[in-house]
């Protein structure tokens, strides 16, 4: 078990001060705009998903925040609840995620079963985390350290394989609807959103954008807690750091989906709508034949063209032009 220094929990404490304040900042900020986007609308299973998400991770942030700045009476009996929230917490907000390669990867049975067998390796290494986190007064006070054995980081190191392993997936399948043709032209397309369609430039901004932080930080806080000589205290304070971020944009990005749909343009909205919508169907279907993709164009061509003079429609009064 990794042991703390007198800095080391002091400085760990202050980054757990600052991350849950941040975390209630944002919640406050955001909370006229959730309250609108639910109520507006009829709860779905995702909602609850995420609303379940925003619950349980406000258990385990505000718990580490009275471990580390309360006096405690029982810090085993606090650790382990820590730990059992925890093991919660992990599963629930990689959920997002893995809905996410579910629908990008839908016509691709085995790549999602993969993923599926990745989330399930997240609720195992979670559970088996709860059992290495343990928890004593320092010295002769009431104030609580904690004491992680090494397998404690199965949890969040299976949490950052998953979250990475979709988004470098959902990456590269967004790299082949560029136009080049070598993976060197691909990457150099996807990094500056040159030679792509609207459709996945759209995707990219919208969701890419958002993971990147996540996952960076998912392997920041993995990394931390694989390395023997690091203080327990900073150990939990990036796993804290961690938790608080992953919630507060996976909650913003529902809520940016959801309240889509009352958007001030319904017009731009039901485009991008059904943009996504025949992304996910196209996976599904054959690719359109030649004839059929002429016939299609031809369609469109004319229903898009202006009409003739003759199309105008009759005056009152005049020819009608029917017998």
């Amino acid at each position: 078990m990794s042991i703390d220094s007198d800095e080391g929990t002091q400085a760990a404490r202050y980054i757990v001060v600052a991350t849950t304040g941040a975390w209630v900042w944002d919640v406050l900020v955001s909370l006229a705009s959730d309250v609108q986007t639910f109520s507006a609308y009829r709860i779905t299973p995702p909602d609850l998903g995420h609303l379940l998400s925003r619950m349980v991770s406000a258990c385990f942030v505000c718990l580490v925040l009275v471990f580390n700045v309360v006096a405690v009476p029982d810090c085993q009996s606090l650790a382990k609840v820590i730990g059992w929230t925890g093991a919660i917490t992990f599963p629930l907000q990689s959920i997002p995620f893995f809905f996410c390669a579910r629908a990008v990867f839908l016509n691709k049975p085995t790549v999602v079963a993969a993923f599926a067998v990745l989330w399930f390796g997240i609720l195992g290494g979670s559970i088996a985390s709860a059992f290495f986190i343990h928890g004593s007064h320092i010295g002769e006070t009431s104030m609580c350290v904690a004491h992680l054995g090494k397998p404690y980081a199965a949890g969040i190191v299976s949490l950052a394989l998953h979250n990475t392993m979709v988004f470098v997936a959902v990456s590269i399948n967004l790299m082949l609807y560029t136009h080049e043709e070598t993976w060197s032209g691909r990457v150099k397309a996807y990094m500056h959103r040159r030679g792509i369609s609207q459709l996945s430039k759209l995707l990219m901004e919208s969701g890419q954008s958002y993971i990147v932080p996540i996952v960076a930080l998912n392997l920041a806080a993995a990394v931390i807690n694989l390395i023997p000589s690091m203080p327990t205290s900073y150990k939990i304070a990036f796993i804290v750091m961690d938790v608080a971020l992953q919630n507060a944009v996976t909650i913003r990005i529902h809520r940016l989906i959801k309240s889509g749909v009352i958007s001030d343009h319904p017009t731009t909205t039901a485009l991008d709508h059904a943009a996504i919508l025949d992304l996910t169907q196209a996976s599904r279907l054959p690719a359109l034949s030649t004839a059929e993709h002429n016939n299609r164009t031809e369609t469109h061509s004319a229903r898009s063209s202006p009409k003739s003079p003759s199309d105008k429609p009759p005056t009152p009064g005049g020819n009608t032009g029917v017998v």
